[in-house]
């Protein structure tokens, strides 16, 4: 998610905000991993918005749970 959010970037997260909005970026847990992703449907999948061409799309598993939606990224340009 590095072209969204670069690395030191600070996200904040509505976690009363779970419904899954095609397009809108959140955080997820996958068993004991956390991922910010982008969500997007038709097939459901996380979509990646990385500079590096090796991170792919992952698909929604019964395991994927959102932790809630993104409603801002803090970049510090410094």
């Amino acid at each position: 998610m590095d072209l969204i959010a670069p690395d030191r970037s600070i996200i904040i997260v509505d976690p009363t905000s779970r419904e899954l909005l095609s397009k809108k970026y959140y955080v997820f847990r996958q068993g004991d991993e956390v991922t910010f992703k982008q969500f997007l449907s038709n097939p459901d999948r996380l979509h990646p918005f990385s500079s590096n061409r090796d991170h792919e799309a992952m698909p929604v598993t019964e395991e994927t749970s959102v932790v809630g939606r993104v409603i801002r990224v803090i970049v510090d340009v410094s």
